[in-house]
């Protein structure tokens, strides 16, 4: 609940019931627009990086054994459909 506090700019002090934050009209819309905008921004700054430097390295690491994470292609899959969302 902190992190909905936070992007509806709200504040234990003032209050306000977690069901009033959750139930605002478009607010949910305006909150994963916000993150949308937030991963592109991260995402083009960690393209943008040296080769070298740790962010980049993680970001493109692929780990070996039998666990699996979002496939790297799922992943430029997201960001795809977020960029062309923000074009439009």
């Amino acid at each position: 609940m902190d992190f909905w506090r936070r992007a509806a700019k709200t504040s234990r002090i003032l209050q306000i019931r977690n069901e009033v934050i959750r139930e605002k009209n478009g607010e949910k819309q305006i909150i994963l627009e916000r993150m949308e905008n937030s991963m592109l921004k991260w995402y083009g700054h960690v393209v943008c990086m040296e080769d070298n430097r740790w962010p980049k390295r993680i970001m493109t690491w692929s780990p070996g054994g039998r666990r699996r994470e979002r496939s790297d292609v799922e992943k430029e899959k997201e960001v795809d459909r977020v960029m062309k969302q923000a074009a439009q």
